[in-house]
């Protein structure tokens, strides 16, 4: 995942570190690379869905801010997670592993005053969560991590996803129903047909080969099929 930038960092603390109702909108110009509003994008750009009990974070090293003064920036963080049970997979999806590390939301740092951030969910160790994740290209090596900053559901009684959380058309479809009604509703649910064409790349290729096949011409519209 993409680490928060420091200048960012310290904007979500001045906001309140996630209480603002806009951040979910900011954390998707930052993050969020492909369409992750509803279930169709979900299924569209997602791999698997599944359980996660975070087991341990770490932190990493400090990001400056520029043009601020020493020892204020952003303090970035790893967290590692198990993976429990699996409630959809995208027909072709790489396998997902035992077990995830991501670059999560760290720490904004301002005169000595370290505040989480928080843009969509901040996962915390010990705790279990609801996950659309996908794999995405790196140039090291690939990594997995949620889809979205929204993409993840804290979770009640019997591991019901909650409706806690930026309000968006696919949160709301899940929020409250069983594992089962889960599974039951993601397999039930279209990919958009030419992301579908395009299951053979990573979920960012994905979109932007999407993009380029559906954009109309330069100086038109598309011609009618």
């Amino acid at each position: 995942m993409r680490r928060l930038p420091a200048a960012l960092a310290l904007v979500a603390m001045a906001a309140g570190c996630g209480s603002d109702p806009a951040l979910p909108h900011v954390a998707g110009s930052v993050e969020c690379t492909v369409p992750c509003e509803t279930a169709t994008d979900w299924v569209s750009y997602a791999d698997h869905v599944a359980y996660l009990d975070v087991a341990s974070e770490r932190e990493l090293p400090f990001e400056q801010l520029e043009g601020e003064p020493d020892g204020n920036g952003y303090l970035p963080r790893e967290v590692t997670a198990e993976v429990g049970d699996v409630l959809w997979t995208r027909d072709g999806a790489p396998s997902l592993p035992a077990e995830l590390t991501w670059d999560a939301e760290g720490w904004a740092v301002d005169d000595g005053e370290r505040v989480p951030v928080a843009f969509g969910l901040r996962v915390e160790v010990g705790e279990r969560y609801l996950a659309v994740l996908a794999r995405f290209a790196r140039d090291d090596a690939p990594a997995w991590y949620p889809v979205a900053p929204d993409a993840l559901f804290t979770l009640g009684d019997d591991d019901v996803p909650e409706g806690t959380g930026p309000d968006t058309p696919a949160r709301a479809a899940l929020a409250g129903e069983s594992p089962a009604e889960i599974a039951a509703l993601l397999a039930a649910t279209d990919p958009d047909p030419v992301a579908a064409e395009y299951f053979h790349l990573d979920p960012v290729a994905r979109y932007e080969a999407v993009v380029t096949q559906t954009a109309p011409p330069e100086g038109g519209r598309r011609a009618a099929g």
